[in-house]
């Protein structure tokens, strides 16, 4: 499990917390904990892929040298809190992130 981040709203939201003075740990993430087999499908079908092309592995499949958890989702509620605000769900931000990329 993950949570999807758009960089562009982190990079706002390090913004906003420097402006307001904040003191303390702040857990910022998109508002969303979702698959990695998930994600990869909101990605691809935004960008008009097939979804139906993806290789989906579990973690354990993949031999990675260092162990990854199975849940690395954030919780965001004192962020929330604080700034009144969430960062971009993910299709939100996927579509930013399509309609604002150069095409090749």
């Amino acid at each position: 499990m993950i949570t999807p981040t758009p960089a562009a709203d982190l990079a706002g939201v390090i913004v906003e917390l420097v402006d307001r003075s904040a003191r303390g740990t702040f857990h910022a993430a998109g508002p969303e904990i979702l698959t990695r087999p998930e994600f990869a499908r909101r990605a691809a079908e935004t960008f008009g892929l097939d979804p139906g092309l993806l290789d989906l592995r579990t973690t354990a499949e993949l031999g990675l040298a260092a162990p990854r958890p199975l849940r690395a989702g954030l919780v965001t509620d004192k962020l929330h809190a604080f700034l009144g605000h969430r960062l971009s769900p993910s299709r939100d931000a996927l579509a930013a992130m399509r309609d604002t990329e150069p095409r090749a």
